[in-house]
């Protein structure tokens, strides 16, 4: 059976741990909304017409949601090499297609 000693080390550790935890976390994610802010108004100098949506709602740092009026969306992730497409809801001729990209 832990000794008292213990299980006070152990829950202080944990509570550092949390503490840590939540500084990075949060400096991190201040610091992912700032970058995210920057490609967004990167974005918009060169795509005027670009729609970015729920741009006032709580996202994950990291993550956008936009639309290139004009732009056919295979055409899009042919071309754009570094950007992560995850599985993505694409209309291709008029039908809904489930890809994994």
């Amino acid at each position: 059976m832990p000794s008292d000693k213990n299980q006070t080390t152990d829950f202080q550790s944990l509570r550092e741990a949390c503490r840590l935890a939540n500084h990075y976390v949060t400096t991190d994610m201040a610091r992912l909304q700032k970058l995210r802010e920057i490609l967004i108004e990167n974005i918009k100098v060169h795509f005027p017409e670009c729609i970015v949506h729920a741009q006032s709602a709580r996202r994950l740092p990291g993550t956008i949601s936009i639309v290139f009026p004009g732009i056919p969306g295979d055409v899009l992730i042919t071309n754009c090499q570094i950007i992560a497409f995850p599985v993505a809801y694409l209309v291709v001729r008029g039908q809904l297609d489930l890809r994994m990209f």
